[in-house]
């Protein structure tokens, strides 16, 4: 070898051949480990051996939900407003018992998420909604289980989870939708009297949809009550041909459970074949979900166009 040829072997100690076998060890490599990192964080851990609390946790951490209890303490110290308000509601008398299958002792929900680390970490809170900035929960803040796992399922995303809870020695009830519609009906007023400018909520949303859950909590919680059970997603019967129906976009009813008390809950095994299930389960569940919501939405166009095309014609009469 001459020297030229030594000097190369020196710097550049490997071979092509090395140089390549290289390359296919790291290529097979990341090809092994991206799948399977992503498998594991999408079956992820037993619940109830990655979470911290078991049970609930009733302590408010967000701000919207600490000012919307202030202005209720506030307006009870002054008056008896929300008191009567709650009186003349009558809630009880629409609440009827639980049907046969859901009423068993040990009758499992289940409560599907994206945000699973917060709950293992928080405990279950009724007081952690991600949609504050956009609308209040239907029947207001609570934690919010179904007895159905496909329609868990919908709501993981693919990666997230579902998590199994049982519930025990809790007082559950269950309404109808056009019982929460009459509750939303009489909320606005209720809520003008006891907020000293409620035009200032208008630019709060989030403390307006906080004050919304809570004082839809405390028609429930007051008439005694630690869940309540809805068979079908509430829909907006004013809006109804210009928004979403829920039941329609998840291609089944949204049964669910919303629990006040959530010391009454606790969180359950989910072994592993049923985690690794759920990953097929939500991938199926979001794409329904996206072909329903698509169909949702032309209807939606096609009654908006509908109702500026009848707007245009009174207009010219």
């Amino acid at each position: 070898m001459n020297i030229t040829g030594i000097k190369q072997t020196i710097l550049n100690p490997q071979t092509d051949k090395q140089k390549l076998d290289r390359k296919k060890i790291i290529t097979t490599t990341a090809a092994i480990a991206i799948p399977t990192t992503i498998l594991a964080i999408g079956i992820g851990r037993n619940p109830a051996k990655a979470a911290k609390y078991l049970t609930g946790n009733l302590n408010m951490r967000k701000k919207a939900y600490k000012n919307a209890a202030k202005i209720i303490e506030d307006s009870i110290k002054k008056d008896s407003t929300i008191k009567d308000w709650i009186e003349k509601l009558n809630i009880k008398q629409y609440i009827k018992e639980l049907p046969e299958e859901l009423s068993k002792k040990e009758t499992i929900f289940y409560h599907g998420t994206r945000k699973s680390s917060g709950i293992y970490k928080h405990g279950l809170n009724p007081y952690e909604s991600k949609q504050l900035l956009y609308s209040s929960r239907e029947l207001g803040a609570g934690l919010y289980l179904t007895p159905s796992e496909k329609v868990a399922q919908y709501f993981t995303h693919i990666t997230g989870k579902v998590i199994p809870i049982k519930i025990e020695n809790a007082k559950l009830g269950m309404i109808t939708e056009d019982t929460v519609q009459k509750i939303a009906a009489n909320l606005p007023d209720l809520i003008t009297k006891i907020v000293e400018d409620p035009l200032q909520l208008i630019f709060k949303r989030k403390q307006s949809s906080a004050l919304t859950e809570l004082l839809l909590r405390k028609v429930f919680t007051e008439a005694g009550y630690d869940g309540i059970y809805i068979n079908k997603g509430v829909i907006n019967e004013l809006g109804q041909n210009f928004t979403p129906d829920i039941n329609k976009v998840l291609g089944t009813d949204q049964k669910q459970l919303v629990l006040y008390n959530t010391q009454k809950a606790q969180i359950l095994s989910r072994n592993f074949k049923e985690r690794a299930k759920d990953l097929g389960a939500g991938a199926k569940a979001m794409v329904n979900m996206a072909i329903n919501a698509t169909k949702e939405y032309i209807r939606i166009i096609k009654n908006t166009h509908s109702a500026i095309k009848e707007a245009k014609q009174y207009s010219h009469k």
